[in-house]
């Protein structure tokens, strides 16, 4: 019997089990499996059907969390909402409370957010989490500090450049084990400017005293892009003008007023329009460097003791004509944990003006090993953020646009939510056919399409309604609708949300069905409290005000549209109102597969 096989024979069936179910009809066989699930079989779970993840404590919790955020993305489920400071805000140039955000105005357009952001475990459960979210508003500095768990606590800080017109460029967060004070109440941000100014916050959340701000010199060069290595002892690297990059010891010392780089290197000559579009650390020893028009658009150097590599040591370009002229605007490196590089920085991603997005490795000699393209839409690429090693997330230079797509290859899909459901015809209907795509024969030296493109979805950020919050009215208006997605970002591989910048706005999109009656823990918090609330209010409430109460008690979540490939055709969607979909709830099946607030356009 079961119970009396040894714990190695044990672990060995876990691996095998498809779904979350099974392991849990595994552990209520007898006490003994019950203790082996408890202890180990949650553990073979998760290391078996999401390898990116890490482990955490109480692994049933975390099973539930990672199963439900897969299935979200499946089925396309989730909430959005424009996030801006509300509530408890401090000002912190003055360190006082001001009680509303006045958005930035006196500008033709609106500000392009540059958004940062992280999260780390601050309790002993799962759900214990403290998220930081950063992103530029103009001239401004906006951290959203959020403690998740039990109970929901969130603050808002707000800092400026000195100059209104001074627009931050860019922004970049140190992680908790990059932090020179150690201290969590304080967060380091680094932020540069179109005026040149580099500068390290050191924002005292809650400590006037610990505020502080460290200077780097660039000698009035407008800063295009910066990045901070991986590090526990990080590097900045900086864009500055067009054509520079700057490296420079993010806890560097120096007698001076401001530090200056340690290098401070010239990647592009300044001959032709080329120019540099964006730097992003592949790992401690490496830098990419994305510009352009050029033959070689993407640039990667190595990081030595006195700075940059003298010359790239590695170059990219078209795969059939070298000769091409392109523009490389966003890198990101594949997770670290990810199995498809046996060291970090080997393989990544980067996205074009062309609208192509490549995956390259350093150790191939090929340009590049697979695309992911939309054929119907040829959008520069402005924004990459993957998703763990499942998913990649492009915004676009048009339309607000966001593209998903799937990164696993044939095969390589280790969970899927179908296999907890009995077998039977529609559930076969709805299991993605994953086939490879071959190239044309006269491309046979391109690099295949290794995805599915049925699995890719594109996901408009302008909403079909008008929705109603503190600090505005309407937000639909043309320049919304065709806005560039500036800028993704997500706090970690298995977070459930995603932020994204569009002009003048940062939209956050939270991964969850809102019929879900057994949702992703990190939501139970918030989830618990509207419904108190919403039975406090009065008996004989019906479920359709809770779910209402639950996910959408402003009336501030955003109904968004998106296209998708069913039976070889594109079709639009959108989604129905919390309101409506709650309303409607006993005939609200998901179409094809889709959440239950999906519906035809």
């Amino acid at each position: 019997m079961l119970e009396d096989l040894p714990i190695e024979i044990l672990t060995q069936i876990t691996a095998y089990l498809p779904s979350a179910q099974a392991v849990a009809n595994l552990s209520q066989s007898c006490h003994r499996l019950h203790d082996f699930v408890s202890r180990e079989g949650w553990k073979v779970f998760i290391r078996t059907r999401f390898p990116s993840a890490a482990l955490a404590p109480q692994h049933g919790e975390v099973a539930h969390s990672l199963t439900t955020l897969s299935r979200n993305w499946d089925r396309r489920a989730f909430v959005s909402s424009y996030i801006e400071p509300a509530g408890s805000i401090t000002n912190l140039n003055k360190w006082e409370y001001i009680p509303r955000w006045e958005r930035p105005r006196g500008q033709t357009m609106g500000y392009r957010p540059v958004i940062d952001s992280y999260e780390e475990w601050s309790g002993g459960s799962w759900t214990d989490r403290r998220e930081i979210v950063a992103w530029s508003a103009g001239a401004e500095l906006v951290i959203r500090a959020k403690h998740m768990g039990k109970q929901i606590l969130e603050s808002w800080e707000e800092s400026s450049a000195e100059a209104r017109e001074d627009d931050i460029m860019a922004v970049k967060v140190l992680r908790p084990s990059q932090k020179e004070s150690g201290d969590s109440g304080v967060e380091e941000i680094m932020f540069g400017t179109a005026n040149g100014e580099l500068n390290l916050l050191y924002a005292g959340l809650t400590d006037k005293s610990k505020m502080a701000k460290r200077v780097y010199a660039t000698n009035g060069r407008q800063v295009r892009s910066a990045d901070v290595s991986p590090s526990t002892a990080p590097i900045l690297a900086a864009a500055l003008s067009d054509v520079d990059i700057a490296l420079y010891p993010v806890h560097g010392k120096s007698s001076a007023w401001a530090l200056n780089p340690v290098s401070d290197t010239r990647v592009c000559d300044g001959s032709n329009a080329c120019r540099v579009w964006s730097t992003r650390f592949l790992s401690e020893d490496s830098l990419a460097v994305g510009l352009g028009p050029s033959n070689t658009p993407l640039h990667v150097y190595g990081i030595i003791p006195s700075g940059l590599s003298r010359e790239p040591i590695r170059k990219f370009g078209e795969e059939n004509e070298p000769a091409t002229q392109a523009t490389v605007y966003p890198i990101v490196p594949l997770p670290g944990s990810s199995q498809a590089s046996n060291s970090p920085g080997q393989v990544f991603l980067s996205g074009s003006y062309g609208g192509v997005i490549r995956l390259h490795d350093m150790r191939s000699p090929r340009f590049s090993e697979s695309f992911y393209v939309d054929e119907g839409d040829s959008s520069a690429i402005y924004s990459l953020q993957p998703i763990a090693r499942e998913r990649l997330v492009a915004g676009t230079s048009r339309h607000s646009t966001l593209k998903i797509f799937d990164l696993r290859v044939q095969g390589g899909r280790a969970y899927s939510y179908l296999d907890a459901r009995p077998s039977s015809p529609e559930r076969a209907k709805s299991r993605p056919q994953i086939s490879p795509t071959k190239p044309p024969s006269n491309e046979a030296d391109k690099p295949p399409l290794l995805h599915d493109p049925s699995s890719a979805w594109s996901l408009f950020l302008n909403p079909q309604n008008s929705t109603r919050g503190a600090n505005r009215g309407s937000r639909r208006s043309r320049r919304s609708v065709e806005s560039p997605v500036y800028s993704i970002s997500s706090p970690s591989s298995t977070s459930p949300s995603l932020f994204a910048g569009v002009e003048g706005s940062v939209v956050q999109l939270d991964m969850t069905s809102v019929l879900d009656e057994h949702p992703d823990p990190v939501f139970q918090g918030e989830s618990v409290h509207a419904a108190r609330e919403a039975h406090g209010a009065g008996m004989g409430r019906s479920r359709a005000v809770d779910v209402r109460q639950r996910w959408d008690p402003k009336g501030d979540v955003l109904n968004l549209a998106m296209f998708s490939q069913t039976d070889g055709q594109m079709k639009l969607r959108v989604q129905k109102s919390v309101g409506e979909t709650s309303r409607r709830r006993e005939a609200a099946e998901g179409m094809e597969g889709l959440d239950e607030r999906w519906g035809s356009a």
